[in-house]
């Protein structure tokens, strides 16, 4: 998956037997300097930095298929990853926004998310520095997001709490 300077938001389709930061993002070793997951339970993000020494602790230490994550690029680099696919799993949503990984294949935005259909406002993505966007509000012209694709990191914005099921 290509990654450009700046924030990427990210998710792992696929994932090694060895899950830990270092190895799942080798390929992009020297690249970048931080990446972080939102995590519900304690209201703060988990992070991995490259620039703590040694001997102080990450709050991210492993990397997981059902979460999505953003890495901050130094330089626009390749992130090639191998391994064991993730899906099916389900995403517990809340109302307001979230973080949403997506790891199944390309699949249209209203199909992908079918399981939690009138549960959610919109979605969007930053691609090449720009947002894409999908609003069941919006009429169709307006809508920038058409496909949910895997490796790919999401917000949506939710008007109920609910689970998606990823096939």
């Amino acid at each position: 998956m290509e990654l450009s300077s700046g924030w990427n938001l990210v998710s792992f389709p696929v994932l090694p037997a060895t899950k830990t930061v270092s190895n799942v993002l080798s390929s992009i070793s020297g690249s970048y300097e931080k990446i972080q997951t939102y995590n519900t339970d304690t209201g703060d993000w988990d992070t991995h930095d490259e620039n703590v020494p040694s001997g102080y602790t990450q709050t991210l230490t492993t990397i997981s298929g059902g979460k999505a994550y953003r890495i901050y690029m130094n330089q626009s680099d390749v992130l090639e990853y191998t391994g064991s696919a993730v899906a099916p799993v389900n995403i517990s949503l809340y109302t307001g926004w979230n973080y949403l990984p997506w790891v199944g294949g390309t699949e249209a935005v209203t199909s992908a998310l079918s399981s939690i259909s009138g549960s959610y406002d919109k979605v969007q993505t930053k691609i090449d520095g720009e947002w894409e966007t999908y609003d069941v509000n919006a009429i169709g012209f307006d809508q920038t997001l058409d496909y949910m694709k895997p490796g790919r990191g999401y917000h949506i914005l939710m008007n109920s709490n609910d689970t998606l099921e990823v096939n």
